[in-house]
């Protein structure tokens, strides 16, 4: 047996069949004898194999004269390129008996491809609910195949493929067309991968390339993978106007964690595993259940609150088991929602105040929420009033706040007070917050002097009562204000002006912060002041007083009476008719009047009197001597009354005085005249008095 006619195709491009394809030229084995005749006779059945790949067809075909002409058969090569023979043999009990099998000559087949497939499409064994991780390169990336229809490859075919995504919510990314090698575009080294909008959701590839139908791959479910934590609802609170969150207050906004993959989306697939808040700040407390379970990729908090400083930032971070944790930066506000005394207004540490004094430690408010945190951004002003206790508040009352703090130890605030010991309480006040008020204060009026609460006489005598009833002497404060808890001795003392040296005083016990002098009296005549003293205050002095001397009469035994032992029918001149002794007490007196009663008997009248004298007696007593000095003349006789008036002498020590007369006419026999002084008659006034008479007590001579 020959091989008449050899397999074989037409225009195949990389060899001389095309695999899978009906040959063009079908092969024709003859039986022939030695010398390459033809046997007509051969009959037998021929049969065609191969030692490589597969033949399709009818491969056994019944020789009729002489040749078995194949009709349909075809190649189906293992792979491209692939080299092969077909061997002829005839059936064993053939016409011609069993011919020796006969090898045609070497083909080879081409695959050429029709068609392209995936190979291999996008994977990832990390992707539990899906086929590829969202957003991550596939762990296996396609291959696109060129192959003809029965899914051999051509290794020949060249060009370059091309991927894209259909419709759907994902995109791709990466090295989207590769160059085929061999009948294969490989993506392995192309970072192809497909990030979707939604967790679980599908896409498909489609490859083209040129020449070929474009292919469509299978549905593919992209997996959201999580590898991180993120906020996708931070805390938050509209109440906090100088912060994120309003510290001490369970947030408005509560935060909501989700679960997400590199690219931000969520997913959904992660559940019942727990996450966790917490605070990384010293400062900061977060209170509130600060662990959830995931739901769908998401966890929800509720009821959480952080107290912290106002104005701090600090960082409220997120963990869970297996994801990259999560941090955000927060800041806190404190809302003020009361006012407090930082500091209680004090004196010596206690809440007893000096009376008209500035507090010793003035008081400082702090604008605080509910946990006693500061508010630094405070606005508006404080102010402090008196709100029980009889007291006037003064100094500053108002202070701005300065960083939640209103400090008034600039303001010098003092509270003087009606009464000693009274109690006080402060308010104070500001702009959107309740009213407080300050600790109980006992206000004590302290003395820092000594004050006549009564004046003496303006005038008295020396020796006599100086006051007008009883002279009382306060402790009082500089305003005027009575310490009626002082109790250190108070001593009163004379002073003479003219001298400024004092003279023994008395020294009492106070009682409610005052003594009282019943009765008070100076020995000496002269200018005084009274000062009231005690150790630590500021003395008093009263207004001062003039006390005035007095005149003594001496004893009635010099007087002179019936002085007309005088020759009868004459016109006597200055008869001695009355004498007197006047002591001056306490200081030298002026003789301002003198008022001298007469007695007239016999018919004697005041008319027949021409004139009086007076006469400082310097030589014997009752009679008119060389030594006498007449100190005046009275102008003016008036029925029983002579006066002088207008005396300037000055009585320094005991002197005696004679008054004696002229007669107007001739004595008439029988006339008598005599003289009486009384004490309310002589007027005095004192040495050092301002022009006011003093009446003069004593006995008559």
């Amino acid at each position: 047996m020959v091989f008449a006619q050899d397999a074989s195709h037409a225009g195949v491009p990389h060899g001389d069949v095309l695999s899978g394809g009906a040959f063009q030229n079908q092969p024709i084995v003859q039986g022939q004898n030695a010398g390459g005749v033809v046997d007509l006779h051969f009959q037998d059945q021929v049969t065609l194999t191969t030692a490589t790949g597969a033949l399709s067809g009818t491969a056994t075909v019944q020789a009729q004269n002489g040749q078995a002409a194949f009709t349909d058969l075809a190649y189906i090569a293992t792979a491209d390129q692939e080299i092969f023979q077909l061997q002829a043999d005839d059936e064993t009990s053939g016409s011609g008996g069993d011919l020796a099998p006969q090898t045609g000559a070497s083909h080879n087949a081409d695959i050429a491809a029709t068609r392209i497939v995936f190979a291999a499409l996008p994977a990832d064994p990390a992707a539990p609910n899906g086929d590829v991780v969202s957003g991550i390169a596939f762990a296996t990336q396609p291959i696109v195949e060129a192959q003809n229809a029965s899914g051999q490859r051509d290794l020949n075919f060249t060009g370059t493929a091309t991927l894209a995504l259909t419709a759907g919510g994902a995109t791709l990314s990466g090295t989207t067309a590769v160059a085929f090698s061999a009948g294969r575009a490989d993506f392995a080294q192309s970072g192809l991968k497909a990030t979707t909008a939604t967790d679980g959701d599908t896409f498909a590839l489609q490859a083209a390339t040129s020449g070929l139908a474009e292919i469509t791959s299978a549905t593919l479910t992209a997996d959201v993978v999580a590898t991180r934590i993120a906020f996708a609802t931070p805390p938050a609170d509209p109440g906090a106007t100088n912060g994120d969150v309003v510290s001490g207050q369970i947030f408005s906004l509560q935060p909501i964690l989700e679960a997400r993959d590199d690219s931000g989306q969520r997913d959904l697939h992660l559940s019942g595993t727990a996450v966790g808040l917490s605070v990384a700040s010293a400062t900061t407390e977060l209170s509130g259940n600060n662990s959830q379970s995931w739901s769908s990729g998401q966890a929800a908090f509720e009821g959480l609150a952080v107290t912290c400083e106002d104005g701090s930032a600090f960082e409220l971070q997120a963990a869970g088991t297996g994801l990259q944790d999560v941090q955000t930066s927060l800041t806190c506000d404190v809302v003020a929602s009361k006012l407090v005394f930082a500091t209680q207004p004090a004196h010596g540490g206690g809440p007893t105040l000096l009376h008209g004094t500035s507090f010793e430690t003035q008081p400082v408010l702090e604008a605080q929420d509910a946990d006693g945190s500061r508010d630094h951004h405070a606005i508006g002003q404080v102010a402090l009033s008196v709100h029980t206790g009889n007291a006037a508040l003064t100094g500053q009352t108002s202070r701005d706040w300065t960083s939640g703090l209103a400090d008034f130890s600039a303001n010098s605030l003092t509270l003087s007070a009606q009464n000693d010991g009274e109690r006080v309480v402060l308010r104070a006040e500001a702009a959107g917050l309740p009213a407080v008020f300050s600790d109980t204060l006992d206000i004590d009026i302290r003395a820092t002097r000594l004050a006549f609460a009564d004046t003496p006489r303006v005038r008295a005598l020396y020796n006599g009562e100086l006051t007008n009833g009883p002279l009382r002497v306060e402790a009082r404060h500089s305003d005027g204000q009575v310490d009626v808890e002082f109790t250190g001795p108070i001593a009163i003392q004379a002073m003479q002006l003219d001298s400024n040296i004092p003279a023994p005083g008395h020294v009492l016990t106070p009682t409610s912060g005052a003594v009282s002098y019943n009765s008070i009296t100076y020995a000496q005549a002269g200018r005084i002041q009274l000062v009231a003293s005690s150790p630590g205050l500021e003395s008093a002095r009263s207004p001062m007083t003039e006390l005035t001397g007095s005149l003594a009469l001496a004893a009635p035994g010099l007087q002179v009476t019936d002085q007309l032992s005088f020759q009868r029918d004459a016109t006597p001149a200055n008869l001695p008719l009355f004498a007197f002794r006047a002591t001056p007490t306490g200081e030298p007196i002026f003789f301002s009047d003198i008022a001298l009663r007469l007695g007239f008997g016999g018919g004697m009248k005041a008319v027949d009197i021409d004139s009086l004298h007076l006469w400082r007696d310097r030589g014997a007593i009752g009679q008119l001597d060389p030594s006498d000095q007449r100190l005046a003349t009275a102008a003016v006789v008036q029925d029983s009354l002579a006066r002088f008036g207008g005396l300037t002498d000055t009585l320094q020590t005991t002197e005696t005085y004679l008054v004696t007369w002229s007669a107007q006419s001739a004595l008439v026999a029988g006339w008598t005249l005599q003289a009486h002084l009384h004490p309310e008659d002589l007027i005095g006034r004192s040495s050092r008095a301002s022009g006011l008479e003093t009446p003069v007590t004593g006995s008559l001579l």
